[in-house]
């Protein structure tokens, strides 16, 4: 279960509080031959209804479909975007595999 949380400013808190789902990470990351695949496989696979804390699907979205001049990952819940702004100095994969909370800011 990827735990998520809204903030009262409208991002989104992620975790992963499962030695399971956590161990699933760790297994995409060593799998696939980059980050970048990694973290499409995790979005694609692991935020979906079925396995988020706040029962939502996300989505990746390239930057350019919503006009976002950056390179960071984001994602959607169909209503909403959110990116991943601190992607330039830590891979949101690796920070969630450490067991670590990231967040993803409302755009």
């Amino acid at each position: 279960m990827i735990n998520i949380v809204e903030l009262p400013n409208g991002n989104l808190e992620m975790s992963v509080p499962s030695k399971d789902d956590l161990y699933c990470i760790s297994h995409i990351r060593k799998v696939t031959s980059s980050e970048l695949e990694a973290e499409s496989i995790f979005i694609s696979e692991y935020l979906n209804t079925s396995n988020t804390s706040n029962c939502k699907d996300y989505e990746q979205v390239d930057p350019a479909e919503v006009g976002a001049l950056t390179s960071a990952p984001i994602i959607s819940d169909g209503e909403n975007v959110y990116g991943y702004m601190d992607y330039q100095i830590r891979n949101f994969l690796e920070e969630l595999a450490a067991g670590n909370t990231i967040t993803w800011h409302l755009g």
